[in-house]
């Protein structure tokens, strides 16, 4: 499996009370209240010191930018 360029527009994913994306084999992400919708794709620049800006535009809103850092979404077993 090949990985996504830098360049490409991501998915973001909820779970567990966080909003996160994969990134450069890594998980990013925010626990709590995000701005970022999941429904639209997300473009991802790192900022060299561990953490990312995420930028996304959805159709007729204005654009929308977080700064995330790694995070470690918690699993919880399925009943």
């Amino acid at each position: 499996m090949s990985m996504k360029s830098t360049s490409s527009p991501r998915r973001v994913y909820s779970r567990n009370g966080y909003t996160h994306v994969l990134y450069a084999g890594d998980v990013f992400g925010i626990k709590g209240e995000s701005k970022i919708n999941t429904k639209f794709p997300v473009r991802i620049e790192g900022n060299g010191d561990g953490s990312i800006t995420v930028t996304q535009r959805a159709p007729k809103k204005a654009g929308v930018s977080e700064t995330w850092t790694k995070v470690r979404v918690p699993c919880h077993e399925r009943a």
